[in-house]
């Protein structure tokens, strides 16, 4: 879709679009908006955004143009127009003979009328959206209330007001608008540092250099009063630029301390233009845009793989400083700190080196929804929503009747619940993964959730579990990590996650045992639980596991396991594969004998 406007008729548009737009606490429980002339000047509370002034646009298409004639009349105090440089003033000719000033860039808000087409909306990666208007003064930071919107999981029907959220984008002219959805082009928009060679040749100019760009700016930022011309002239005598950087940490309480937050989606906005880069490994960060003045930071929580939501539909954001320099964020509270938590783990099941398991591998963003409230379990898979507007995995932040989850039960539910995901489309369709009874479906995602947690920790140098070692050679324990090299072997302390006795099986119907149950963990695991009672707690009369399996070798450890739709299975295809897994058909025997298989 292309756009030539008149000037005339485009300078009567943009003055049409005057009126307050749709603003964030329009509908119940959004954003405070603070307007202009109230005398606040900040959010009402720690932790919440709020919008300040309306501030007038420097880069609508009539402010451009009236800095344009401010140059050519000289009207403007001589430290600003000094800087005209002769190549600078061939670029300011060739604009000046332009017929008229075409934008570049259109200011829209859309508005979704349902689920659907917002969701078209956030799956669009050629749009930068925001969840208030840009034209704004930004107060306070933090999250941003909205509205919840309900769907009954049974029919995936949702039911919201309409419009279900404005978000609002700067286009540029050369690309089309999605279709379908309602839209309002609030301004014309002529942005001459945000302009590729396909947006010139669509206006009929050149791109313009940064120096001229930068002048034009400081023009029509000093016209309509967002700079004064003493602040105008400092930043003219001072430095060249400043580039954005810093860390993003969270807390994480089994660790007591902050950690990294990686593949945190980290950006930059300067009015209309934003900059975007993720964190490292180590949640540091580095945008290579340079800039003068202070630049607004958010962090989108997002990825080309994921999208972690606040509720079941809405993109959870995180909205910081407008500020000149690094920022270092450590989040420790909040819904924030389950968006960062659940990106901790969703770059470690995408991206890390440590899982050697099936990953989520889809054409479509992976939906994770958070919800700040009790549920009737921790977190869950919703596999009947794959390829809709729907979450596919919703994380509570607590069970009913239960206290909040810590952010080591945040992550491992995120875990659990992408080892359903990433299975599910291994199965390819819902009858497929079905085939699967519950406990091969559950025991599975336990293995995923316990491998996946417990190595985080341990790359953390925070380990998850208690080991304690015996000596054999002497018959009696050994105080911490021996270095003398004796017959020492070291046991995991039996946990929740790990622990496994007679009590909680059913023999009484073989075809279906205890659901979430950790038979893989037991088959990956190098720690035997009967041998560990039999050592440490002698006086114990529970029946554990033989477990003298540890396979090593994941990759046919998931083709055995994607080969058993029940334990009688996986019982014969381990015996089938032993040679390939690296363990012995008696060691599969002594361990299934706790089954009575």
């Amino acid at each position: 879709m292309k756009y030539f406007f008149p000037i005339l008729l485009l300078l009567s548009l943009a003055g049409c679009a005057k009126d307050d737009p749709a603003l964030p606490n329009d509908a119940p429980d959004r954003t405070v908006v603070c307007r202009a002339g109230d005398g606040t000047r900040s959010a009402p509370e720690p932790g919440t955004l709020a919008l300040g002034e309306r501030l007038e646009n420097p880069f609508s298409l009539e402010n451009m143009q009236e800095a344009i004639m401010s140059i050519k009349t000289r009207s403007l105090p001589l430290p600003l127009l000094n800087r005209m440089t002769g190549e600078m003033m061939n670029e300011f000719i060739k604009l000046d003979r332009l017929p008229f000033l075409s934008p570049t860039h259109l200011y829209v808000r859309f508005d979704p009328k349902n689920t659907e087409e917002l969701d078209l909306l956030q799956a669009d990666t050629t749009l930068v959206l925001y969840a208030f208007p840009l034209d704004y003064e930004i107060l306070g930071e933090g999250e941003m209330p909205r509205q919840e919107v309900t769907y009954d999981p049974e029919t995936l029907e949702a039911t919201a007001t309409a419009p279900v959220e404005s978000l609002y984008a700067s286009v540029p002219v050369t690309q089309a608008l999605p279709e379908g959805i309602a839209h309002t082009i609030l301004e014309y928009l002529f942005i001459p540092d945000d302009m590729d060679e396909d947006i010139a040749e669509e206006i009929g100019i050149a791109p313009l250099s940064p120096d001229f760009s930068e002048l034009l700016i400081d023009q029509s930022m000093y016209l309509t009063k967002n700079i004064s011309l003493e602040d105008l002239q400092l930043e003219t005598r001072g430095s060249s630029g400043w580039n954005p950087q810093g860390v993003i940490r969270a807390y994480d309480d089994h660790v007591g301390d902050y950690v990294a937050v990686p593949h945190a989606k980290v950006r930059t906005r300067r009015w209309f233009t934003t900059k975007y880069t993720y964190t490292d490994k180590n949640g540091y960060f580095r945008i290579g845009k340079t800039y003068k003045r202070p630049a607004n930071y958010s962090i989108a929580w997002e990825s080309n793989d994921w999208d972690v939501r606040d509720g079941s539909f809405f993109q959870a954001y995180y909205n910081g400083p407008k500020r000149k320099g690094e920022w270092n964020l450590d989040i420790n509270n909040g819904k924030s700190l389950r968006y960062a938590t659940i990106t901790r783990a969703l770059y470690h099941h995408f991206y890390g080196p440590n899982n050697p398991f099936e990953r989520v591998n889809s054409r479509h963003k992976t939906k994770v929804a958070y919800k700040d409230h009790s549920g009737d379990v921790y977190a869950r898979f919703y596999y009947r929503n794959i390829k809709t507007v729907s979450p596919d995995i919703v994380v509570y932040r607590t069970k009913k009747g239960e206290s909040a989850q810590p952010t080591e039960g945040i992550l491992r539910s995120t875990y659990h619940e992408l080892g359903h995901c990433a299975m599910y489309q291994k199965c390819v369709n819902a009858y497929n993964y079905l085939r699967y009874n519950s406990t091969i479906r559950e025991s599975w995602a336990r293995l995923i959730e316990w491998y996946m947690t417990t190595a985080e920790y341990e790359y953390l140098k925070h380990p998850r579990f208690e080991k304690v070692g015996w000596d054999y050679d002497y018959n009696r324990p050994v105080a911490g990590l021996s270095r003398i090299v004796r017959n020492i072997v070291y046991f995991d302390v039996p946990h929740e996650n790990n622990l496994q006795d007679v009590s909680q099986w059913d023999y009484e119907n073989n075809a279906h045992y205890q659901e979430y149950s950790p038979i893989f963990i037991d088959l990956i695991d190098n720690s035997n639980q009967k041998e560990y009672y039999r050592l440490f707690e002698p006086n114990n009369q529970n029946i554990y596991p033989d477990d003298k399996i540890y396979i090593k070798a994941y990759a046919p450890f998931m083709d055995v396991f994607y080969q058993s739709r029940n334990i009688k299975e996986l019982k014969a295809n381990l015996l089938a594969n032993c040679d390939r897994l690296g363990t012995t058909r008696e060691a599969i025997e002594d361990y299934f004998a706790f089954y009575n298989i």
